[in-house]
């Protein structure tokens, strides 16, 4: 999704370890089947990206640039109990595909 200003903002889900992490720009993510939120400006260069997530599967499936940051959409958690963190704020499903919405400013 584009912002006003030309910056793109993709979200999915990845896979990866500390060993070997996603790249995007100046920002290196790990985790085991989280979601992300990456910013590139309109030339094609990576910003950065921001990561969430939980022990269980954590995965995006839209987006929309927001004021001076972004809302992203999807769901996380297998089974009940399972946490999610975004941010500072933590969720705990209450069972299968629990939806989420993360609104973040952008650093």
């Amino acid at each position: 999704a584009l912002d006003r200003f030309g910056a793109l903002y993709v979200t999915g889900t990845y896979r990866a370890s500390p060993q070997s992490p996603v790249v995007f720009g100046p920002s290196k993510l790990s985790g085991s089947g989280d979601t992300f939120v990456a910013k590139l400006d309109g030339g094609g260069t990576f910003l950065g990206a921001e990561t969430a997530g939980g022990p269980a599967l954590t995965g995006s499936s839209g987006i929309v640039p927001h004021g001076d940051g972004f809302v992203a959409v999807g769901s996380f958690g297998l089974f009940p109990g399972m946490p999610a963190q975004f941010g500072k704020t933590k969720l705990v499903s209450t069972g299968m595909y629990n939806v989420f919405v993360w609104r973040q400013g952008w650093r």
